[in-house]
């Protein structure tokens, strides 16, 4: 989305120098390097399978520019895949498969 709009980056970016205001020190390089991401549209260092990863996408600030509904569909589907991920070691994939799916929204007709 900030690929695609540059006013999602300059929202982002101002979020952080507002955050820079009024959080914690100790997470002051993380938003340091958010800023740098941001402004090189290098999005490796956010995605890297790491402790350093784990910590940035933890601050991350682009929750905030992301629109509700897509954020939650975002939190749905991680919470589906975490649940998936806590009883692959069971084999038994039924069950992976039901709580999928009984995470889906249900419509009715």
């Amino acid at each position: 989305m900030i690929q695609a709009d540059d006013t999602l980056a300059e929202k982002t970016l101002a979020v952080l120098a507002r955050w820079d205001t009024h959080v914690s020190t100790n997470s002051k390089p993380l938003r340091y390097a958010w800023v740098e991401i941001i402004n090189k549209r290098d999005w490796a260092k956010a995605l890297e399978v790491s402790e350093r990863g784990n910590q940035l996408r933890q601050a991350s600030p682009l929750g905030i520019i992301l629109p509700n509904e897509v954020r939650l569909g975002i939190i749905r589907k991680m919470r589906v895949l975490k649940d998936m991920a806590r009883i692959a070691p069971r084999k038994d994939h039924r069950q992976g498969a039901a709580i999928a799916q009984s995470s889906e929204p249900t419509r009715h007709a």
